[in-house]
């Protein structure tokens, strides 16, 4: 198995360094900038517009005790939770009213900051300013990312990447040598967690990460006791514990009312090789772009999506085998890739749309620092 980098805190990036990223920042906002003219588009009108919520903080107490559309009453009915988009709505009409522009201006200042969170954490997981300055850019400057940015609705994706990147580079802070340091540390992955999960259920997927960084990748795994590597990710854990025990109080569940309810499971396996060849193909090709996407359900392996999903799959594998021989951070990052693209893959508990660019957002910073190590091989 390949060795981990050395157990060496990253140094103060130099200044050079420092300009580039805000150079890829700056790069990063003007992609975007002519998002801000735009207006209001698809469930906008219903969750902005329409939405009682959003014009009085009376109604906080129901943001973060109901469902997402429960505005509309029987009509609304549906398990899906965003308390965090729909009390930023409330926030952003607060500052900026009922005009779109400052919606969009807070979709792509969050953006800049997942961008930032991509170069910092690769500084923390390869050691390396420039694998974090390039996959900075290949994050910033991918095409994928248009609806989630460009979208107001997509500020979910948006947010759940933010706060579970920022959960992550508090949770790497945490071998730190100074007990005031990896309280702080703790204390900012505690935050940041909880608004992950708060934004989208699929941060769930945060705790199997750091189980298993911190036991298979982190430097110091060989010299540190059993309780204390557990301590570290054990907030995640009972994080998610209240979290899942909320869902089902409150909402019934996590997983989404089924709208796809013909869809069999072996069908949603087979579908899901498809789906993931397909999100594979849009990672390495980006194009054509679409804000919606037909979905028609898989039968067979003989079906040519499905084929090309499987074979996608297999390479993404053989890729994770070779790169747990020669650099665990980087086949930790495939591992990234993977489990956060798992649970959009089930068309069972997906919505209407169940392929969508927007859910490769999160997976896509895995992909944008693996990319910067293949540019920089």
């Amino acid at each position: 198995m390949g060795n981990s980098p050395a157990q060496v805190p990253p140094s103060p990036p130099p200044r050079r360094h420092s300009t580039l990223a805000g150079c890829v920042l700056i790069l990063a906002f003007a992609l975007f900038a002519n998002a801000v003219p735009n207006g209001f588009v698809y469930d906008d009108h219903d969750q902005i517009e329409k939405n009682p919520y959003v014009r009085s903080a009376h109604f906080i107490g129901r943001i973060f005790t109901t469902n997402v559309w429960s505005f509309q009453g029987e009509q609304g009915a549906t398990n899906y939770y965003r308390p965090l988009m729909t009390f930023g709505y409330l926030l952003c009409r607060f500052v900026f009213g009922a005009f779109p522009f400052g919606f969009h201006l807070v979709n792509i200042f969050v953006h800049l900051g997942v961008v930032y969170l991509v170069y910092l954490v690769a500084l923390r997981l390869f050691r390396d300013e420039s694998s974090g300055l390039v996959a900075a850019a290949v994050f910033a400057l991918h095409p994928v990312h248009t609806e989630s940015v460009a979208w107001i609705a997509g500020i979910t994706d948006l947010e759940l990447a933010l706060f579970c990147l920022l959960a992550f580079y508090f949770f790497l802070r945490l071998e730190e040598p100074g007990a005031r340091d990896r309280r702080r540390a703790c204390g900012g992955m505690v935050a940041a967690f909880a608004l992950a999960l708060l934004s989208k259920e699929q941060a769930m997927v945060l705790p199997v990460l750091a189980t298993l960084y911190e036991h298979a990748v982190r430097a110091d795994r060989n010299t540190t006791v059993l309780w204390r590597k557990v301590a570290r990710y054990a907030p995640f854990w009972f994080l998610t514990a209240i979290y899942l025990a909320f869902r089902v109080l409150f909402l019934g569940g996590v997983t989404p009312i089924r709208q796809h309810p013909d869809v069999t499971w072996p069908q949603a396996f087979l579908s899901g090789l498809a789906l993931f060849g397909a999100y594979a193909g849009k990672l390495f090709w980006p194009w054509p772009l679409s804000v919606f996407y037909p979905f028609h359900k898989s039968v067979t392996l003989a079906e040519p999506r499905v084929a090309a999903g499987a074979a996608a799959l297999a390479a993404t594998l053989v890729l994770l085998a070779v790169l747990s021989r020669r650099s665990r951070p980087h086949a930790f990052a495939v591992v990234w890739m993977l489990l956060t693209l798992a649970p959009v893959l089930n068309a069972r508990w997906m919505a209407a749309s169940v392929l969508a660019e927007r859910y490769l957002y999160l997976p896509s910073v895995a992909f944008s620092w693996l990319a910067a190590a293949g540019i920089l091989a």
